[in-house]
């Protein structure tokens, strides 16, 4: 099984002990995003624990001058093909060994080929960590460079402790390799708090008082939630709306939104659907704040920012069944991954109830369990016990 470390054991009112050696993050996202904006949490909880840490990114993403002045950064020139990556690895490896770094934390499945040839390079000299923030079909994918690059791995620390036992079925990944870390909350939810659901619906030109659903599209989703509120207006009778937005797992797609709003005509929903073609959660904060609900159609099987987020921003999720819905502290509005007749009748009753009880506040155990802080210290001793 998975190893698990308790917060319970490792998070306490101390600092934890610095590494004995510099700490490298590798992150050649070409784009700055929710995922690179975490990592620089992380990187600042390290750094104020005294851990020297130093950010290896591509040379030509805004990550780099985004993250000059908070800690010290090195850039590389990002392969853009495999036969270009043993000369990035050649490049990467140089600068590992002039900075005597012990340990280097790759935050992207893509950036794996890179980062173990550059550990092959050194001689195997290298402790090489692999903290996943994407889906487990994107972190682990099964093609043959993947799992080539996969095998110098030191350690592979998983979000959640379902998303560990499936990275253990679909990797073959030795389970004294994988870790269970917990990421720190995303940083729109500390912005929420502060607007108005009137104030945000203004913004987001969303109805004022109609009971408002949200669903971010990953090309299933939307159409999962028109469906939903199809059968809301007609059966069950509640005159709900329906704002849908993009996923921050699915790329841009213009004809995707045609498609959507094809069929919210055919359904006769296009006067209760707004389309709003911004990747949740967006940097203003200001959807979830503006939902009385967020649909979350797909099964909860794995780690999924965006769920983390709205729970975070004390916004209701109906969420499908999944084997990780037990990992998300205050996931409750559950229905079988699926099932529209369920799902809507689940998602009547959280919107019913939506405009007439306060907004839900976090669950307790939100801000505790997924924390920069706790990452920072789980990440910390993970190293020194693989050091040892």
């Amino acid at each position: 099984m998975p190893t698990f470390v308790s917060a319970s054991v490792l998070v306490g009112p101390s600092a934890p002990a610095g590494l004995a050696e510099p700490l490298a993050v590798l992150s050649l996202a070409p784009d700055l995003g929710p995922a690179e904006e975490q990592l620089l949490r992380l990187c600042a909880t390290l750094r104020a624990a005294a851990q020297p840490v130093q950010l290896v990114a591509a040379a030509d993403s805004p990550l780099a001058p985004h993250a000059t002045g908070r800690l010290p950064v090195q850039p590389l020139a990002a392969p853009r093909s495999l036969r270009r990556v043993p000369r990035a690895a050649w490049l990467l490896a140089r600068w590992l060994r002039r900075q005597r770094i012990g340990t280097l934390l790759v935050v992207r499945a893509l950036d794996l080929p890179v980062a173990s040839a550059a550990k092959w390079l050194l001689g195997g000299r290298l402790r090489l960590l692999f903290q996943q923030q994407e889906p487990l079909a994107a972190a682990a994918p099964a093609a043959w460079w993947a799992r080539l690059s996969r095998r110098p791995l030191d350690a592979w620390l998983a979000p959640l402790p379902g998303t560990a036992r499936a990275v253990e079925a679909r990797t073959g990944l030795d389970a004294r390799q994988l870790w269970v870390v917990p990421p720190g909350l995303p940083a729109t939810a500390r912005r929420v708090a502060a607007t108005p659901p009137a104030q945000a619906r203004r913004l987001l030109d969303l109805p004022a008082a109609a009971p408002l659903l949200g669903v971010a599209d990953d090309g299933h989703s939307g159409y999962f939630a028109l469906e939903v509120l199809y059968r809301l207006r007609g059966e069950l009778n509640l005159p709900a709306e329906l704002v849908i937005v993009g996923h921050p797992h699915a790329g841009p797609d213009a004809g995707r939104w045609q498609r959507l709003r094809r069929h919210a005509r055919a359904l006769g929903l296009s006067q209760a659907v707004y389309l709003r073609p911004f990747h949740a959660p967006e940097a203003g904060g200001l959807l979830f704040p503006a939902l009385d609900a967020l649909l979350s159609p797909a099964p909860t099987d794995d780690y999924d920012p965006l769920l983390l987020a709205a729970l975070a921003a004390g916004c209701p999720v109906v969420a499908a069944e999944g084997l990780s819905a037990a990992d998300f502290p205050g996931l409750r509005h559950l229905f079988p991954a699926r099932d529209v007749a369920f799902g809507a009748m689940q998602t009547r009753a959280v919107l019913q109830a939506g405009r007439q009880a306060p907004p839900e506040a976090p669950h307790a155990q939100l801000s505790s369990y997924f924390s920069a802080a706790q990452q920072g210290r789980l990440l910390t001793d993970i190293v020194q016990y693989l050091t040892a």
